[in-house]
């Protein structure tokens, strides 16, 4: 059985697959207004003559868990055979609410597959305390290697390296989505191609560069993976004006070593109150959220560049889909708001490309 909540379910025995919502001290049925007092899952089913049944779980996916304790998780162990469980969805306050020492130690899944995580939205700096990130890296290093994970609001205080060592060689699909700026870093890629030699489906951002060789090397180096079949990145164009915010007098915006007479002149357009850009900020805001059908090949072109034509171990790529983000985002300001000006162009600079490998079959006339 598969359900979002069901009001009648006394305990988990025969539930297969639960998704969860919860709003405020009550859980409710996805599709309806009706709130439900639910007492979790300390509660227990009845199973063959009367003994207490523990359910066989393979899917939960809370959507929110404020609510969820280590009274909590001790409850359902006790009711539910966690080894059986091949996917799991977490939100990042559960890291909050559980010490790290219970999700390392206690709960362990052995059949777990696949893990998806959320790391909250891209202003909330709380989920990088430092309690959640330890608690986030020992959760994950202390799970079997999985085959499917996805990280969206990826940091670089979660540990890619380790949990790249640790699960990289099951891995099939892999998803890094980051927020403000936040890319892999072109060792954090070599490692990727080093450990996850079977991955077919990686969706992750390449920082843009206006195009100079070291964004080049990225895609190079993404090339290398050789089962990748699907490929699906965003091009970030975000750039980070590093203003002094407790210098009120101080309000002229970054230079550039590479900035001409006309870059270094102040632009009329204001990114946040009492801040505004240099001419070649905004510029660089137009090269790198410009993409196109050329650029798109050329991407393509740039990642097949080192495999050698022919070669077994690889793979062709059937498929890869590219976007932009982070353009006209010009630091972490709370008040920071893409220029009304320019976001119209940057949109339509900006829009998403999808290559498909084309395999032309040409039917020989008979004999």
């Amino acid at each position: 059985m598969s359900v979002w909540f069901d009001s009648s379910t006394r305990g988990t025995a025969h539930i297969v697959s639960q998704h969860m919502i919860r709003t405020r001290g009550k859980a409710t049925e996805i599709h309806t207004e009706r709130t439900i007092p639910w007492a979790g899952f300390a509660q227990q089913t009845l199973g063959h003559k009367g003994r207490n049944s523990r359910g066989v779980l393979e899917c939960f996916w809370p959507l929110h868990w404020p609510w969820l304790g280590k009274e909590d998780l001790e409850k359902w162990q006790n009711i539910t055979n966690f080894s059986a469980m091949k996917m799991l969805k977490l939100d990042v306050e559960c890291f909050a609410m559980v010490s790290s020492e219970h999700l390392a130690g206690k709960c362990y899944f052995p059949s777990l597959k696949e893990l998806d995580i959320y790391l909250g939205p891209a202003q909330n700096n709380r989920r990088f305390y430092s309690n959640r990130v330890k608690a986030i890296n020992s959760f994950m290093l202390n799970l079997p290697a999985l085959s499917d994970l996805r990280v969206t609001g990826w940091h670089p205080r979660i540990a890619v390296d380790t949990i790249l060592a640790t699960h990289g060689s099951r891995l099939v699909h892999l998803s890094l989505i980051s927020f403000n700026g936040k890319t892999l870093s072109l060792e954090n890629l070599h490692q990727l191609v080093e450990t996850c030699q079977i991955l077919e489906t990686l969706t992750i951002q390449i920082k843009r560069s206006r195009g100079n060789y070291e964004e080049y090397v990225h895609y190079q180096t993404l090339g290398l993976l050789p089962r990748l079949r699907h490929l699906n990145f965003k091009l970030d164009a975000y750039q980070s004006l590093n203003y002094d915010e407790m210098n009120e007098e101080d309000l002229q915006p970054p230079s550039d070593p590479s900035f001409s007479e006309f870059d270094e002149r102040l632009s009329s357009v204001r990114i946040i109150p009492r801040r505004i850009a240099r001419n070649g900020h905004i510029r660089d805001t137009f090269i790198n959220s410009t993409l196109d059908k050329e650029l798109a090949h050329n991407i393509y072109q740039a990642i097949y560049s080192l495999r050698c034509e022919g070669d077994s171990r690889f793979v062709p790529l059937a498929s890869m889909e590219i976007g932009v983000t982070g353009a006209c985002q010009f630091g972490q300001h709370p008040y920071n708001q893409t220029p009304p000006c320019i976001k119209d162009v940057v949109d339509y600079l900006g829009r998403p490309c999808y290559v498909k490998r084309v395999i032309e079959v040409v039917e020989t006339s008979r004999s």
